[in-house]
């Protein structure tokens, strides 16, 4: 399957699938520590607060 063989709309569609797909892992990137930090900050807060020290 060659990307010439599509039709130009389809070609056009895919090229736009791409960009935001590529804009999407951007941005997931440059997220994903602090939202991960964030994360990592409250699964220990919220442990610490409402589980007895022996957990689960």
């Amino acid at each position: 399957m060659n990307v010439e063989d599509l039709p130009f709309h389809l070609r056009l569609r895919l090229a736009f699938l791409s960009c935001v797909v590529t804009i999407f892992f951007f941005l997931f990137h440059h997220f994903y520590l602090q939202i991960n930090l964030v994360h990592c900050i409250l699964i220990k807060f919220l442990t610490h607060i409402h589980l007895p020290p022996t957990g689960m």
